[in-house]
């Protein structure tokens, strides 16, 4: 919803902007940012999906889960994926985004830039079954967010991969580190797939139960890292409140694009291993409102943005027209938007991606049983020949 806030994109904490707005200004410019910090959140799902794709197999280390899941995962992503894109086909279609119109009243460069190309049913059809995994472009994306999935599909199966042929706990112990050094020395897409990496190595130690050697155990290391993780997660390249040390520190260009990348990485990494070993955070995160956006999460991800770009900007861009002031427009339009978003999600959650589960459960089902069949008809046929 930012986008739809003038200025809030692009200027700096010492703007006219800011200096007119100073609790806006701390909100943006300070560890409160962190509601504000996209990338830290992109980070933390990547590490937490390496988590939740490992944690079956280490609690019963039973390799038919891995190949389960390594045919289940396709399906599970593309049936919502295909969903928020289909949704975006018809906006397109029927002319219903307002996003270009709205991006002059607020100066927002997001808004400008999405949603510039004719709709076309079989590219839609092509980007969200293939394109959208391994062949991504931006310009003709018929939902941004999904930039993402190419890291995830490939994280996910780094990690099935790592699960399925290094078995020993102690082996994955010493392999770590020289992935880390291996994915960190090619940088791109092997960046972000050093998040699952991390994300597995947190479940292999909190399952394997080596946290007390790392003092994981202790309530106040964990929450210094809580803390810690929030500050550098809210990271801003500018030396405003209490991010000047941090601004003079510059080892990220050693791996890392940015100091904000760097930054958000490490945030990322010490709150998810802060939430995954501290009982007490995880009770306070177990509240049902938040168990219940938890869950809706990824159906929130992918409509987010075709909400922001059709509704909400249509929203916006009406209602200036009648009171020509940003505040006011904001205010409207996140009251309205926001309710629209997390129903249309839940609708979607129960419909769509519920159903994506229990699809690609069956999917797998029927291959393996195919595969066994095959296996053994073959073996069968084999033996007879032997015989003759």
């Amino acid at each position: 919803m930012a986008f739809f806030y003038p200025m809030s994109e692009t200027a700096g904490p010492n703007s006219i902007f800011f200096q007119n707005k100073p609790l806006i200004k701390f909100f943006i410019f300070s560890p409160l940012g962190i509601f504000y910090a996209g990338g830290f959140a992109v980070f933390v799902f990547f590490i937490i999906s390496g988590y939740v794709l490992s944690y079956k197999y280490f609690t019963t280390n039973d390799r038919k889960i891995i190949i389960s899941s390594a045919i289940k995962r396709y399906f599970r992503l593309t049936i919502p994926i295909l969903f928020s894109c289909l949704i975006a086909y018809t906006c397109l279609h029927f002319n219903l985004f307002f996003n270009r119109k709205t991006s002059l009243l607020v100066n927002s460069a997001f808004l400008n830039n999405n949603y510039n190309f004719p709709p076309n049913f079989f590219k839609m059809i092509k980007f969200a079954l293939y394109d959208v995994y391994f062949k991504y472009d931006t310009a003709g994306s018929y939902n941004p967010p999904l930039w993402i999935m190419p890291y995830e599909f490939f994280g996910s199966f780094l990690c099935f991969f790592l699960l399925l042929f290094i078995r020993s706990h102690r082996v994955r112990i010493i392999m770590y580190p020289l992935l880390f050094l291996l994915l960190f020395s090619f940088k791109g897409l092997f960046l972000n797939l050093t998040s699952f990496l991390l994300g597995m190595m947190l479940c292999d130690l909190n399952t394997a139960r080596n946290t007390k050697r790392l003092f994981l155990n202790k309530k106040i290391i964990l929450f210094i890292f809580f803390a810690m993780g929030i500050y550098f997660a809210s990271f801003k390249p500018y030396s405003v409140y209490l991010y000047g040390i941090l601004n003079k520190i510059s080892i990220a260009p050693l791996v890392f694009p940015s100091n904000i990348i760097f930054y958000r990485y490490i945030g990322a990494f010490l709150v998810v291993c802060a939430l995954t070993h501290s009982k007490v955070l995880q009770s306070i995160f177990s509240q049902k409102i938040l168990l219940f956006l938890g869950k809706i999460s990824f159906m929130i991800y992918l409509l987010q943005v075709t909400v922001l770009c059709s509704l909400s900007s249509y929203i916006y861009y009406i209602f200036y027209s009648l009171v020509n002031s940003n505040k006011l427009c904001f205010i409207t339009t996140f009251v309205l938007s926001f309710p629209v978003i997390i129903l249309l999600s839940w609708l979607s959650y129960m419909f769509v991606e519920k159903k994506s589960i229990l699809a690609s459960t069956k999917i797998s089902d029927i291959m393996q049983s195919s595969c066994r069949n095959i296996y053994y008809s073959f073996k069968a046929k084999s033996s007879s020949l032997r015989l003759s």
